[in-house]
């Protein structure tokens, strides 16, 4: 069986990194994200990464649009 932590996702402001289950994220690091599906109603388990613009600004690979820090992961 494979146990994953679920947690909510944070953001560390003296290091600048966002953070899961208090270790530090890197670029490139992949994970899932619980997000809504606003067609089917229904939450669903997404595979992203998280990465870093050139304005030094983080996102999720693939999810535009979402607000990174609270939404729940698991990995």
């Amino acid at each position: 069986m494979n146990n994953k932590i679920v947690c909510q996702l944070r953001f560390d402001e003296e290091n600048e990194r966002i953070t899961f289950d208090n270790t530090a994220l890197h670029c490139g690091d992949c994970f899932e994200v619980l997000i809504f599906n606003g067609l089917t109603n229904k939450a669903e388990w997404i595979d992203t990464s998280l990465e870093m613009n050139h304005e030094k600004q983080w996102y999720l690979s693939g999810l535009i649009g979402y607000d990174i820090i609270g939404l729940f992961a698991r990995m």
